[in-house]
């Protein structure tokens, strides 16, 4: 908003101006007419104008200028994450930021939450950051994410995002190259890249116990059983995570 404010003085000598907010001087307004070209509602204030020569001076009347905040506008997204964006293996981990901004002054204070999102997700709430890392039970799964941002405003206003996250249905790990060789045990397992696995061992098919496990490996990874000689027999199997047993 432009604010401008004229007087008009005569006088032997021309007079000088001199305009005052609340008593102090404004800098560099000094002429007839006072202007804000963009006023705030800092600019907010009593003012006045001191005019002077060499015989005299003189104070203007008060005049009061009051800049009313701008209406609470909803904060909005920048760069809109696409719709349908996304698709990874189990156990991937994915990290996607939304971005906003809040036009209003003073600034606002944004607060971001998740209206839908699958289960082990998480968002940060004031960074926008949202993660996750599919579990094998959402293999195959199409993923429908909703990220509200609020603002602190009176009254609070919002705005949403939405993006679909297709996870990949998994493939059954292979076990390859076993192998008996002095004494000890080895194989080697070739599966989706983005899991954890581990591998179990058993004496009877029943009892199953965890020997080993790996976070996302690269694939294949082999492995050799360094218990092998304590046992007769042993069975051996792979299981695929997260989670794991």
């Amino acid at each position: 908003m432009l604010f401008r404010s004229t007087v008009s003085a005569t006088g032997i000598p021309a007079p000088a101006y001199q305009w005052l907010r609340s008593g102090t001087n404004v800098p560099s307004a000094t002429s007839a007419t006072l202007s804000i070209p963009s006023a705030q509602v800092a600019d907010s204030g009593f003012y006045s104008v001191l005019v002077s020569n060499s015989a005299s001076s003189i104070t203007s009347g008060v005049a009061t200028l009051t800049v009313n905040p701008p209406p609470n506008t909803p904060p909005v997204f920048v760069a809109p994450i696409p719709d349908a964006s996304f698709s990874i293996n189990v156990g991937v981990s994915l990290s996607v930021t939304s971005v906003a901004t809040d036009s209003d002054l003073p600034p606002q204070t944004l607060t971001f939450s998740l209206l839908s999102a699958p289960a082990s997700a998480t968002l940060d709430t004031s960074s926008g950051v949202f993660t996750w890392r599919p579990l094998v039970s959402q293999s195959g799964s199409s993923n429908f994410i909703t990220v509200v941002v609020t603002d602190n405003g009176t009254p609070n206003l919002s705005a949403t995002q939405s993006f679909s996250v297709i996870v990949n249905p998994l493939t059954q790990p292979d076990v390859t190259s076993p192998v008996w060789a002095g004494g000890q045990f080895s194989l080697a397992v070739n599966g989706q890249a983005g899991p954890d696995f581990a591998v179990q061992a058993s004496t009877n098919l029943v009892d199953w116990q965890t020997v080993f496990t790996t976070n996302s490996p690269v694939m294949p990874f082999e492995w050799a059983d360094p218990d092998t000689s304590t046992f007769p027999m042993r069975f051996y199997r792979i299981v695929v995570g997260p989670p794991l047993p």
